[in-house]
């Protein structure tokens, strides 16, 4: 049985709508991290970030 634990900014979407977690919430999570990574920003409200930066092209990776 899966159950959720950790940080907010990590939890898929979808299980907010449906309250239920599965492997793709599991990729979203990991996909957050690779996102933290690559930007060097807190997770709060990255995904939101980054897809603005992709539709207005400035979407850089930090040397």
């Amino acid at each position: 049985m899966t159950s959720t634990a950790g940080t907010f900014c990590y939890i898929d979407p979808e299980y907010q709508q449906t309250g239920m977690l599965g492997v793709k919430s599991d990729i979203y999570s990991l996909g957050i991290i690779f996102l933290q990574i690559l930007t060097a920003k807190s997770p709060m409200g990255l995904a939101h970030h980054v897809e603005g930066a992709i539709k207005k092209g400035t979407f850089n990776v930090p040397n």
